[in-house]
């Protein structure tokens, strides 16, 4: 049996509960942090829209607001996967998923953007 509950209220921590007690031995329990919220996810690709205007080109590379995230992401330690593109002019990332961080991991990704930003002059309107 495999299910996910989320632990929004008392009733639901209780019912958790009793899955835990009924489940067989040898079963897996796993706890995950709240995902990210959908204010940071407006906030994430807002940054990530404007930072490619201002810089859309990185080190040689022509930018797309998804190889910004990848950028990111791998700056905070995500696993990170370069692939050719079928025409083999240019790399797109694998592995990167900002869906599945939590809301700590979207803070500090957030954060690192605006200290990276301030450091090589983007100017973020929100």
């Amino acid at each position: 049996m495999t299910a996910t509950l989320i632990l929004a209220t008392p009733e639901l921590r209780q019912k958790a509960c009793k899955w835990i007690m009924a489940a067989p031995d040898k079963s897996r329990l796993r706890l995950d942090e709240p995902k990210r919220t959908t204010a940071q996810n407006s906030l994430l690709w807002s940054r990530l829209t404007e930072l490619t205007e201002q810089r859309p080109v990185h080190n040689g590379q022509k930018m797309t607001t998804e190889l910004w995230k990848a950028v990111f992401l791998q700056a905070l330690g995500a696993e990170m996967l370069m692939m050719p593109t079928l025409d083999g002019d240019g790399w797109f990332p694998l592995g990167h998923r900002s869906s599945r961080l939590s809301v700590p991991e979207m803070t500090a990704m957030l954060d690192l953007m605006d200290a990276w930003a301030a450091q090589n002059g983007v100017i973020f309107s929100a």
